[in-house]
């Protein structure tokens, strides 16, 4: 007997064209001459169905954990890489370092700090080398009162932060940051959105990414206008979204910088986690933000910093 199978045994000798014929129902080959077929029954073949697919959840959940992993280590990378090669333009840069109270302060230098309205602090964070995040549940914010470092040159800008969103549905904008024009967002399609204004007059200037950003998943953005005139979006360290070639500057804003909010009138609010957030008066050129993003592919995953 076979180890493994059970055994269906016949009681009686059976003629060689009736185990003939049985054994090609069971898809053997002609010829054999047993007096037993064998096979598993219902419930061993559920056992090994089991183990199989125990064993598939257990291969797809590392295999998914080594992607979200290489996902945040890109995204980590390509924010690091970016600002130390132009940080020293940053007017805004807040690592949310703080970790209680209500101000927020802006390491840049140029002292644009802000205040902390309703949002509490989180240890949930996008990767090790943080440890505190903002939570915002979609009343609350943070202002930084305008100065004019904050206002956009004729070089562009770029804005950057780590984003955990937790809900969209309901709200046409979510905002995470902005200056009333330009802002940026992520609409309830779940694409990213920005909207700079009426760049060299016209009509207002925007552009939507292409990817659906994942709820309750951390994710680094960033948004360039560059003097060249083009918009860019980027997701996880990769382009999502380019826009048409525009002619002017980005209209100067004289208002408020928020996080987590469009205006003063508190429209639009954000229902999630942010950290790491960076204003740079000038815009990263693409071929430097493929070049970071490429480096930080190539040094693999547990980047930190």
């Amino acid at each position: 007997m076979k180890r493994g199978f059970t055994p269906l045994e016949n009681k009686e000798k059976i003629s060689r064209e009736e185990n003939t014929r049985r054994l090609q129902w069971f898809g053997f080959h002609k010829g054999k001459d047993v007096n037993f077929l064998t096979g598993f029954t219902l419930i061993e073949l559920l056992v090994v169905i089991s183990i199989i697919g125990l064993l598939s959840s257990v291969v797809f959940a590392s295999l998914n954990s080594a992607r979200e992993k290489a996902r945040i280590a890109a995204g980590l990378q390509f924010g690091s890489q970016l600002y130390r090669a132009y940080g020293a333009n940053a007017v805004g840069t807040y690592n949310f370092s703080e970790g209680s109270g209500t101000s927020l302060g802006d390491i840049s230098g140029y002292n644009n700090n802000g205040t902390i309205t309703g949002a509490t602090w989180s240890t949930d964070v996008p990767h090790s080398g943080k440890t505190r995040s903002l939570f915002f549940n979609g009343s609350s914010f943070v202002r930084v009162p305008y100065k004019s470092s904050m206002a956009i040159g004729p070089g562009g800008f770029t804005y950057m932060a780590w984003i955990k969103p937790t809900v969209v549905a309901g709200q046409s904008y979510n905002m995470f940051m902005g200056q009333y024009l330009p802002y940026f967002c992520i609409r309830e399609s779940g694409r990213l959105f920005t909207n700079l204004g009426s760049v060299g007059g016209g009509t207002q200037k925007t552009l939507q990414g292409n990817s659906v950003v994942s709820l309750n998943q951390w994710h680094h953005v960033a948004l360039t206008y560059d003097e060249t005139g083009y918009i860019k979006i980027y997701l996880d360290g990769k382009i999502d979204a380019t826009s048409p070639q525009y002619s002017g500057a980005v209209p100067p804003s004289s208002n408020d910088f928020y996080i987590g909010q469009w205006n003063s009138a508190g429209t639009y609010k954000f229902r999630g986690y942010i950290t790491d957030v960076v204003v740079i008066n000038s815009a990263v050129g693409i071929a430097e933000i493929r070049e970071h993003y490429a480096r930080g592919i190539a040094q693999g995953i547990g980047v930190d910093e």
